[in-house]
């Protein structure tokens, strides 16, 4: 994301970015630039030549398991390596065009979750209605059921033996949730393309014509 922009640039498009990883890369891009001023550089002319993630130490520690066994649990670190370098004038403009890669400013992406993943863990679970499992509130598939409280085959026999002269029968009115796999497994919605993904409108409710509705006798 800042490969090959200025380092003001990736410094604004850091300090705006939410991931985890932004701060590491923030506080690289800095210190680098930092060192680049102190040999000379100038700040206005200073890019992000490179940036990139080499392989870093182990530490392992003991892990105790179960009836007296025990293991080795690894963790891992990386390090990560910025080069800043300064434009030359003397190359040119179109040269400097082919250097940097001009981008517009961005700003954080839009969240889709509550709670934006993993940088919260405070989401209510709810059941999914057709596998059982727990599914995150925000993640899971709603969809809201309104029906009625018996059966089409007995409504007849109920409103004839009603003493009550147009009565309405009572509905139900429910809420269930379905996790993304059972969702699409019992077709509740599909599965789309990338492009058809980022359409975020509701799909079409399809009612019925008023031409198919029955005319009044005069």
């Amino acid at each position: 994301m800042v490969r090959k922009s200025f380092c003001d640039d990736a410094l604004s498009q850091l300090s705006a970015n939410p991931k985890k990883a932004a701060v590491f890369v923030l506080h690289a891009v800095a210190n680098a630039r930092n060192n680049a001023i102190c040999a000379g550089g100038d700040p206005a002319k200073l890019y992000v030549h490179e940036a990139f993630v080499t392989k870093g130490r182990y530490r392992k520690y003991m892990a105790i398991m179960g009836r007296g066994n025990t293991g080795v649990k690894e963790t891992r670190y990386s390090h990560l390596n910025v080069t800043v370098r300064q434009l030359d004038e003397k190359q040119g403009a179109e040269a400097a065009k082919k250097v940097l890669r001009r981008r517009p400013l961005h700003v954080a992406p839009l969240m889709q979750r509550l709670q934006d993943g993993r940088r919260g863990r405070a989401v209510r679970r709810v059941r999914c209605e057709a596998s059982g499992v727990m599914v995150p509130k925000d993640k899971a598939i709603k969809r809201f059921i309104v029906r009625n409280i018996v059966d089409a085959s007995a409504i007849r026999d109920i409103q004839d033996s009603s003493v009550f002269d147009g009565y309405v029968l009572p509905k139900i009115y429910r809420k269930v949730y379905y996790c993304v796999s059972a969702a699409i497994h019992s077709k509740v919605v599909r599965v789309r393309s990338r492009k058809d993904r980022r359409n975020r409108e509701p799909p079409k409710r399809f009612r019925p014509r008023e031409d198919n509705k029955p005319k009044d006798k005069q």
